[in-house]
C-alpha cells in the first residue's frame, strides 16, 4: 500500500471524528488566524485561491469569512470533501484532488494555502508537492504553508 493510500484509508475511517475534533481548531490559534487574515487581505484581487489538503474545510471557511470570494478547497479524501460541502453549503467550492498531481493548468491560482496538509508526505513526495504548487501558482502569487513542529523528549 502506498503512503497516500494509507492516508486516504485513515481519513476514510476517521473523517467525521476528525472534522468534529478540529472544527474549531483556529479558535485556539491566534497566530494562525492572523496569518490567514493577512493572506486573505493580500490575495483578494489575485484570482482563484486553492486550499490544498483542506480536510473538512475549516480553513477554507475561515478564508471565505476573511473576504476571499474566489476560493476552492481540494482534498484527497472524498469523505472529507463530503463533510466540507455539508458544513459550508454552496458558498464554497470543494473537490477531490491530489496535491501531488493537481488537475489544473499552470498558473491557475493567484494564491495557495496548505495548512497542516504536508505532514503525511515523505521527503520525495514533499518535493513533488512543492513543485506542483509552484507549477499552478501564478508569478507573484503567494503560498502559505503551515505544519505542526513537534519535539520528542528523550
Amino acid at each position: 500500500m502506498h503512503q497516500s493510500d494509507q492516508v486516504l484509508d485513515c481519513y476514510r475511517k476517521t473523517a467525521s471524528a476528525y472534522a468534529e475534533a478540529f472544527f474549531d481548531e483556529l479558535a485556539h490559534k491566534p497566530f494562525d488566524r492572523f496569518m490567514l487574515k493577512r493572506f486573505a487581505e493580500e490575495n483578494k484581487q489575485r484570482g482563484l485561491v486553492a486550499d490544498l489538503g483542506c480536510g473538512p474545510g475549516h480553513t477554507t471557511q475561515f478564508l471565505a469569512g476573511a473576504g476571499l470570494t474566489q476560493l476552492i478547497g481540494i482534498d484527497l479524501s472524498p469523505e472529507m470533501i463530503r463533510l466540507a460541502r455539508q458544513r459550508a453549503g454552496h458558498s464554497i467550492s470543494f473537490e477531490v484532488g491530489d496535491m501531488l498531481r493537481l488537475e489544473y493548468p499552470a498558473e491557475a491560482f493567484g494564491g495557495v494555502v496548505a495548512f497542516y496538509a504536508i505532514v503525511h508526505f515523505s521527503l520525495p513526495e514533499l518535493a513533488l508537492a512543492l513543485r506542483e504548487v509552484y507549477r499552478v501558482l501564478r508569478p507573484g502569487g503567494q503560498f502559505l504553508v503551515s505544519f505542526h513542529a513537534l519535539t520528542e523528549a528523550g
